[in-house]
């Protein structure tokens, strides 16, 4: 800052450039519309960025909810065929085929449609692949 100092009733005061003070405020406000001009663009960056994020999952989560539809909804209907065809055995008195269906049964019980799941890279890479097949 350029200035001088003048001696004015025992105090040393300083004495300003009007021209390098109004430089300086110009340059300060110059600056501050650049930073502005930065975060705003910053902002709007992030804005799309979380629109895509935000559809991306939205679409996963519709995925992941038509795998979950399909997967419980054909468990549920092999479970009634099953408990069909143990019905049809107990009605018969066919043990042999009874043992069959109930083990059967608990086999189904034992897996999980949520098995394929475990490896979430896996899920992560299908889901990304807009050409997988998803097998129910």
């Amino acid at each position: 800052m350029t200035y001088r100092l003048i001696h004015s009733a025992n105090k040393f005061v300083p004495q300003l450039n009007p021209s390098v003070c109004f430089n300086q405020l110009v340059d300060a406000y110059t600056e501050y519309q650049r930073v502005a001009q930065e975060e705003r663009t910053k902002r709007r960056e992030i804005d799309a960025w979380e629109k895509a994020a935000l559809a991306t999952i939205e679409q996963r989560r519709d995925v992941m909810m038509q795998f979950l539809d399909l997967a419980f909804n054909e468990r549920a209907e092999i479970f009634r065929e099953f408990f069909t065809l143990a019905d049809q055995a107990i009605a018969t008195g066919d043990n042999d085929q009874l043992a069959v269906v109930l083990a059967s049964i608990v086999e189904m019980a034992k897996s999980s449609p949520f098995k394929d799941l475990a490896d979430l890279t896996k899920v992560e890479s299908a889901l990304d692949d807009l050409d997988h097949t998803w097998e129910f």
